[in-house]
């Protein structure tokens, strides 16, 4: 059954180079495609195109690239250069990204993300169609724009990884995919039957919309090393992004917030990983022996995963690989 893995980058001691060689590693292992995360790190796209001169069957996704710092017509350019590049391969994640990100890192505001998202979607989808795009957007405004670059697909799958209502009803009405994170497996069910529910509405088939979580796991013969991993990013995100740790508050899991950010705060990043409960851990990641981690995929996948794609924490080396 497919399964995708997000990849490690510099922030777990991989240059670019190992970047690609792990790539190449888990095509030979039969993983069904490979995702370039781009927040702080290396450039996606670039890391993407060596990885398809390495290897021939994988698929290339961008995992997760901004809607804010590469406007429409260049995420076309990228994502058109990319399947050439990969012959077909290419997969676009796509995502609002956050206040913090986008306007303390790019330098750029913040302003109508979700209706960004849905504009960038449309755009992309017509570059790749047409050799020449007309748009008249709430936001971006593109006339008689002559495509001149080859494609070699009419359309690249466009995954948007939505955690909000509205975003997940977007989703199904323009999206290929869903790419959430930290999505409790109590909502799990329940969201992918919400936006299988405004595929229909908009008048598409629901199968037609891939469900592809990332889900932070670390499996380890030793299950309690394994889940104190797992418990060292989530801590991260609870404790160090204001953006998720509103999420998991909304989730309900408003007491392990407050709990690791404070500890967070005082930098005692043990602690804070610590204070990740079990409840939290169970719900939104995996963690403990191998076979408990495949049970854990199986579940998954009965909740209506389609293409589970594994989000290593920053394990020891030799445990990723």
């Amino acid at each position: 059954e497919p399964i995708g893995i997000r990849l490690p980058d510099e922030t777990y001691g991989y240059d670019v180079h190992e970047i690609v060689d792990f790539a190449v590693y888990a095509e030979e292992h039969g993983y069904h495609s490979v995702w370039a995360a781009e927040l702080q790190g290396p450039n996606g796209f670039m890391t993407l195109g060596q990885i398809a001169n390495r290897t021939s069957e994988i698929g290339l996704g961008t995992g997760i690239a901004n809607v804010f710092s590469r406007t429409p017509a260049l995420l076309a350019m990228s994502v058109a250069t990319l399947d050439q590049l990969s012959d077909g391969r290419t997969l676009l994640g796509l995502a609002a990204s956050s206040k913090v990100t986008i306007e303390q890192w790019h330098g750029m505001e913040f302003a109508r993300p979700l209706r960004r998202v849905r504009e960038t979607i449309e755009i992309v989808n017509e570059a790749m169609e047409n050799e020449r795009v007309d748009y008249d957007g709430d936001i971006f405004t593109i006339e008689d724009y002559p495509r001149t670059y080859e494609t070699v697909r009419d359309h690249v799958p466009i995954f948007n990884a939505a955690l909000g209502p509205t975003n997940r009803k977007l989703t199904g009405e323009f999206a290929d995919g869903w790419l959430p994170v930290h999505v409790p497996r109590g909502r799990f069910e329940q969201y992918v039957d919400e936006i299988e529910e405004s595929a229909e509405s908009a008048g598409r088939d629901p199968d037609d919309v891939t469900i592809a979580p990332y889900i932070v796991a670390c499996v380890d013969e030793d299950g309690e090393r394994a889940r104190d991993q797992v418990r060292g990013l989530l801590s991260f995100y609870l404790g160090a992004m204001d953006y998720y740790a509103k999420v998991f508050r909304d989730f309900g899991f408003g007491e392990d917030v407050e709990a690791v950010t404070e500890a967070w705060s005082a930098g005692d990043r043990t602690e804070a990983a610590a204070r990740v409960s079990d409840d939290l851990l169970d719900q939104v990641a995996i963690g403990g022996t191998p076979e408990e981690g495949r049970e854990k995929l199986r579940e998954y996948r009965a909740l209506g995963a389609d293409v589970p794609v594994i989000y290593p924490p920053q394990a020891p080396r030799e445990r990723i690989e």
